[in-house]
């Protein structure tokens, strides 16, 4: 049986705007690891059911953040993982679609969505909204990390999260450690998120 996981990593995020994202998204998982880098608790996620949140109570750094829920999700039975940003919003069904692709062809390491742009103008978010990237199914050498869904079995196979890695290139390693065993890397033109 489908156990689909979320790991977000938060670092001093705005309350209402992480709200807001996590509920774009939470429908379509069964549980979201919240793994907190800020050094004071920011456990404000009592109205969303299914997230577990996991203060670090310092700024450990993401490949670690991720490596820490990805292996709590696998512990507790997760068999589809997605990572993601504080900052990230998804399309209705995207998640759902990219779970589907990955579960259905086995070729297939990490697929993620197709990118449109959030902008900051004058402390306002507002989306651009054309594509980063074309619209059809593209073999890839690396997506970023954020909406990145691969399942458990593939996970088990890699190397995971270099945990040496802080931030920078942390989506390049994880991807390359997917194509070692031999399974592609895959963006979806047609299903999009929405990334500042």
């Amino acid at each position: 049986m489908r156990k689909a996981a979320g790991v977000v990593v938060l670092y001093n995020p705005i309350e209402s705007e992480v709200l807001q994202n996590i509920k774009s998204y939470v429908n379509e998982l069964d549980v979201i690891y919240c793994i907190d880098n800020s050094d004071e608790e920011n456990n404000f996620f009592s109205e969303i059911e299914k997230c577990v949140y996991i203060p670090n109570h310092k700024n450990i750094g993401l490949s670690k953040a991720l490596a820490l829920g990805c292996d709590k999700a696998l512990r507790e039975g997760a068999t589809v993982l997605v990572t993601l940003d504080q900052d990230t919003v998804f399309e209705k069904k995207c998640i759902s679609t990219l779970i589907k692709y990955v579960e259905e062809n086995n070729d297939a390491g990490v697929v993620s969505p197709n990118v449109k742009r959030i902008v900051r103008i004058n402390g306002k978010r507002k989306v651009i909204d054309s594509a980063l990237y074309s619209s059809s199914i593209e073999e890839v050498g690396y997506v970023i990390t954020s909406g990145c869904v691969f399942t458990a079995k593939t996970y088990d196979l890699t190397d995971g999260f270099d945990e040496s890695l802080f931030i920078g290139q942390i989506d390049q390693d994880f991807c390359c450690s997917v194509r070692k065993i031999n399974k592609k890397v895959l963006r979806l033109g047609n299903v999009f998120m929405y990334q500042e």
